[in-house]
């Protein structure tokens, strides 16, 4: 990903995610795995996402 992109760590480091926000996609891979396959949803699926992880659905 050549875009900005932000990183989250789990509390053990060990899980670590790498994130892109592309125009209207979000784009994730394992930060550990620079090579590795990414995931590409959109804005606003990704919006969703972090709203259940925020209010504690997910």
């Amino acid at each position: 990903m050549h875009e900005p992109a932000w990183s989250y760590s789990g509390g053990g480091g060990n899980e670590c995610v790498e994130v892109a926000d592309i125009r209207t996609w979000t784009c994730l891979r394992d930060s550990k795995r620079e090579n590795g396959p990414t995931v590409t949803v959109s804005r606003a699926a990704f919006d969703q996402v972090l709203a259940a992880v925020n209010d504690g659905t997910l």
